[in-house]
């Protein structure tokens, strides 16, 4: 006969079985490009390696069993601790951290690339929830309200209700954007105070911030309107005219729009809005229709086994199908999926392009080499397009430093620093991650941060601080 707490345990268990059951019937956010990890000691080098082939047909996606890695995570919970794989495949056990809880604090001595703390950020499950400041306060939302959260000793500093729809979060500097429908505000990191409150005239679809203004992509009931914010939340500017901000800084807006199958790349002044040049390109074709040839002609990788994606179709990884752009000196980099392009900053011409028959999850732009993450970690010369180096990660999310001297790549449960000759100075493992965990990286030197993708369970971490430079 079972005990009372045998009993509970069971009902607590079937819970959880049955929540992770709804978590899977979307397939894990695993790339599976083309060949399995290869076992690295940590701190081991990684040399760049012979250049691959850059075409061909991709093999079958491969898939890792949904429902046997959730049973095995609930036993695991079942018995008191959760457990993941190392990278040897030797079983690792790491304990959660209760939200809200202190997490441990790293020993002296640490690393680069070593943990300093790990905690769960107590975020909604949604793309822009959470923004790690500058000082390295977590700002996020749980869906009725803003706050933030001081590691390692995860206090909560500050928090705001908002009588709002799914308010979304962006880094501006010293204070986060947030945007709900058709209001948007302003809040400074350090005091959690609002700056403004200001009415968009309609719907906030997209947002591209610089240092001194805030572009938005609008939907109002006028039309579509592409509009500048100071950090006052005064209007700069306003254009009517339906395009996606990619990137900015001060002196440059770049955007995007699609229509019957044509893209089109436009450079904007960012003081006025003027338009200085306009490029057009056929639309890539989405992974997520998962119809018609794919990139080069070729025919588009059938599904993976056991399923058909995420919710609503698609790939495993919702990175394969972004675009994204980056400001350089002399040079706008663009990546449409799968489809990179380095424009003259001056003129709009092509300097150079390619279709990578591989998915991509990433791209940026460091010094004279633009850094693309896909199988594996390739370094392109910005000024033609040669093949640089590549490195053995694969579907890295990557970060460049501000600096523009290094890059920091997270691939499962690597984190390493990559300089523009395709070295890298040091590598570590970040214990219990595997492909597809993390969301994105962010640096606020001298820490990193692996935002994780979100999970099911609200006490699981979600946020992991390592050390970019060895502390004493």
């Amino acid at each position: 006969q079972h005990s009372t707490e045998a009993d509970a345990a069971g009902r607590v268990l079937h819970e959880l079985l049955q929540q992770a059951l709804r978590v899977g019937k979307r397939a894990t956010p695993v790339p599976g490009w083309f060949q399995p990890r290869i076992a690295r000691p940590a701190g081991e080098p990684l040399p760049p390696v012979a250049p691959a082939p850059t075409w061909g047909t991709p093999k079958l996606w491969q898939r890792r069993p949904v429902l046997a890695g959730a049973a095995l995570g609930l036993l695991g919970l079942a018995a008191g601790g959760a457990w993941a794989l190392s990278r040897d495949g030797e079983p690792a056990a790491t304990e959660p951290v209760p939200n809200g809880a202190a997490p441990t604090p790293s020993p002296s001595g640490t690393a680069a690339g070593g943990v300093l703390w790990e905690v769960p950020s107590g975020t909604v499950a949604a793309p822009h929830r959470l923004v790690v400041g500058e000082s390295g306060r977590l700002v996020g939302t749980d869906g009725a309200r803003v706050f933030a959260v001081d590691p390692p000793t995860g206090g909560q500093a500050w928090s705001i209700p908002l009588v709002a729809d799914q308010p979304e979060l962006h880094d501006w500097g010293p204070a986060v954007l947030v945007t709900a429908g058709r209001q948007v505000w302003r809040i400074e990191t350090a005091a959690g105070r609002k700056s403004f409150a200001v009415d968009a005239g309609g719907t906030v679809r997209h947002v591209a911030l610089a240092t001194d203004r805030a572009f938005l992509d609008v939907s109002a009931p006028i039309g579509p309107q592409l509009r500048a914010l100071n950090r006052a939340g005064a209007e700069v500017w306003q254009q009517p005219v339906r395009e996606t901000p990619l990137a900015a800084n001060t002196d440059w807006l770049v955007t995007r729009r699609e229509l019957n199958g044509t893209v089109w790349i436009t450079l904007r002044e960012a003081a006025t809005g003027q338009q200085r040049w306009s490029v057009q390109y056929p639309l890539p074709p989405d992974p997520k229709q998962g119809g018609g040839n794919g990139p080069g002609g070729q025919p588009p990788p059938p599904p993976p086994p056991g399923g058909d994606g995420p919710p609503g179709g698609g790939p495993p990884d919702a990175a394969w199908a972004r675009a994204e752009a980056s400001l350089g000196k002399a040079e706008v980099v663009v990546r449409d999926i799968n489809d990179l392009r380095v424009f003259g900053l001056a003129d709009g011409a092509v300097r150079w392009s390619k279709v990578w028959e591989r998915p991509v999850v990433g791209v940026e732009l460091l010094g004279d080499v633009v850094v693309l993450a896909a199988d594996r970690i390739y370094g392109f010369h910005l000024g033609n397009g040669e093949q640089a180096w590549n490195m053995d990660l694969r579907g890295a999310r990557l970060a460049a430093a501000p600096d523009g001297k290094l890059v920091y790549a997270i691939a499962a449960d690597t984190v390493a620093a990559i300089d523009q000759a395709g070295r890298a100075p040091w590598n570590a493992e970040l214990r219990g991650l595997r492909e597809g965990d993390v969301q994105r990286v962010v640096v606020r030197h001298p820490v990193g941060y692996a935002v994780l993708v979100p999970q099911p369970f609200p006490d699981r971490r979600d946020v992991i601080a390592f050390a970019l430079e060895p502390r004493p």
